[in-house]
């Protein structure tokens, strides 16, 4: 149960109107039944829709690549389905970007889209970004929080990162070697020249790997734009994979917020795992990112919990059975809230001892 200090309360206590500055409550207003999410629209055409980089025909270099990865149909197929709730995310920044679909693949080429952590002054995160480059582009990253772990937040700042360097060197392949590279190596390998042919950029005094690193997207991208030349089957998405980001007023607890959602804190912690710690820090950011099935309900239960116990609060084993409205009352816990917490049927139930 999630629960603050024991208080016996034999009346209900109106309570007070919130002092200037305090957070507001979730407020949950009337309003019809939000129905069940619907199954998210496939990303492949509406990737391909936006392909602005030659693919399959900038060489015969990506063509090799594209059948090494795809050397196991199957796997690569289960690979994209396990990729798939945040391949949908990554899609919808692209579209809000206005960016090439090329650049959804981007965290496939640097992370297999793995929110992978940060080891000393590394990368990290699925667009592995180091800790300099997402801090001078606005990403926090302390003990507490790395902005770079956190999917929605670190995707919308590589796509501005890589926008930038289009705007900066004209060219969609040198902002990708902009971002594998360093702007700064890119600008040094161009000199003064002001426009760049296809032919040059692949005579540009760069690091092989930042030509491997082109390669692959543009591989990644070929098989996507023919995957029956590979024989590869692209996953479609279902609504288990639709995930959707919840703003909160006050910090969560992530056992508390794994309990909501109904998923093991180990897959609500690897869908936030921008939270260092087992709780979201006090100076935020509050946000939550969930599987969009079970958004409704957190959000209800939230607003019959006070913020206090958002954070503050500890399990209880009955010592002797117990009615659930009894125990809301004794721990000044909505007995509703009790009930969603710890997926107990209704309230009015008697719980047996030892629950």
């Amino acid at each position: 149960a999630a629960c603050s200090t024991p208080v016996v309360r034999h009346a209900a206590v109106v309570p007070p109107p919130p002092q200037a500055g305090a957070v507001p409550d979730l407020v949950i207003e009337p309003k019809a039944p939000r129905l069940a999410p619907a199954t998210p629209a496939s990303p492949w055409p509406r990737l391909r829709a936006r392909y602005a980089l030659p693919g399959c025909d900038y060489s015969p270099t990506v063509r090799q690549f594209a059948t090494q990865i795809a050397s196991s149909p199957a796997h690569l197929s289960a690979a994209f389905k396990e990729a798939m709730p945040l391949l949908l995310l990554v899609t919808e920044q692209i579209e809000k970007y206005d960016m090439p679909g090329e650049f959804a693949f981007l965290p496939w080429v640097e992370s297999s889209y793995n929110m992978i952590p940060a080891r000393g002054d590394g990368v990290a995160g699925m667009w592995q970004l180091m800790p300099f480059t997402a801090r001078e582009s606005g990403l926090r990253v302390d003990g507490e929080y790395d902005g770079r772990l956190d999917v929605v937040a670190s995707s919308r700042t590589a796509l501005a990162l890589i926008k930038q360097y289009k705007e900066s060197f004209g060219d969609w392949r040198l902002a990708n070697m902009a971002f594998n590279a360093g702007e700064n190596s890119v600008r040094a390998a161009l000199g003064k020249r002001r426009s760049i042919t296809p032919a040059e950029i692949a005579k540009l005094r760069l690091n092989q790997v930042n030509y491997e690193h082109l390669i692959k997207l543009l591989a990644v991208s070929c098989i996507v734009s023919a995957p029956e030349r590979y024989r590869v089957e692209l996953p479609e998405p279902d609504a288990n994979d639709a995930l959707s980001l919840l703003e909160l007023p006050a910090p969560l607890d992530l056992h508390l917020a794994a309990q909501l959602a109904g998923i093991g804190d180990a897959e609500l912690q690897r869908l936030n795992s921008a939270y260092l710690k087992a709780r979201m820090p006090e100076r935020g950011p509050f946000h939550l990112l969930v599987p969009a099935q079970r958004r409704a309900a957190i959000e209800q239960t939230l607003a019959m919990l006070p913020k206090h116990a958002w954070q503050n609060w500890r399990e209880v084993r009955l010592q002797q059975p117990q009615n659930l409205d009894t125990l809301g009352l004794a721990y000044d816990v909505d007995a509703a809230a009790l009930a969603q917490i710890n997926h107990i049927g209704a309230t009015g139930t008697t719980l047996p001892a030892g629950t």
